[in-house]
């Protein structure tokens, strides 16, 4: 497969998940995870979806430090 055409089916395909787990948040659902799921899938081929799964991976790790008592 071309390397245009796997981007262009990875984009349709993440985009479709993200899109799916935004409409899961407000319903019942695995929502938020679903969308996680997305941007992992778009980062496989978009730089700008590796940026925000970095961001989301830091945001998390502050979280946990925040939450965790030792």
């Amino acid at each position: 497969m071309s390397q245009s055409i796997r981007k262009i089916v990875v984009g349709l395909a993440g985009g479709a998940v993200v899109l799916l787990g935004l409409i899961l948040i407000p319903l019942p659902g695995p929502g938020i995870p679903v969308v996680i799921a997305g941007i992992v899938l778009l980062s496989t081929e978009f730089a700008w979806a590796g940026r925000v799964r970095d961001l989301g991976s830091a945001l998390w790790a502050r979280v946990r430090a925040r939450t965790t008592t030792v």
